[in-house]
């Protein structure tokens, strides 16, 4: 456990989040384990965490506005209805898994020998694949 000003806790998790928060890696399981790492409890009440997500989901809402606003604003295209239909399609699973199984998933699967071996398959698939 290191022990340093929470200022520079925090600034290497901000370093952390936006190194892994657009490789297929998990960004919030990187912040867990380097949470604990750094003796940073903040990051358990979910604020922080939420609110060091902020950029990278406003990096990508910046990014892919114009896409987004012209989907969005002609829904009734073909081509927009399909795109919806695909996200709703993909969103809907983790959407119902999720609150079905939000318990299951805080009380076991958020240890850090859970999230350690779940990076390292995760990485070997990726290698893999």
């Amino acid at each position: 456990m290191l022990d340093l000003p929470i200022f520079f806790k925090v600034i290497i998790l901000g370093i952390i989040e936006g190194l892994t928060e657009f490789i297929p890696v998990s960004s919030t399981a990187h912040l867990i384990i380097f949470s604990q790492i750094l003796n940073f409890d903040s990051i358990r009440n979910n604020v922080f965490e939420i609110a060091i997500q902020i950029g990278g989901i406003s990096a990508i809402t910046v990014i892919y506005f114009k896409k987004l606003n012209s989907t969005f604003l002609k829904f009734y295209e073909k081509n927009n209805q399909k795109f919806i239909d695909n996200l709703t399609l993909a969103f809907a699973p983790a959407v119902i898994i999720g609150l079905l199984a939000h318990d299951f998933i805080k009380k076991y699967l958020f240890s850090n020998l859970v999230i350690a071996f779940s990076l390292i398959i995760g990485g070997i698939l990726i290698i893999l694949i």
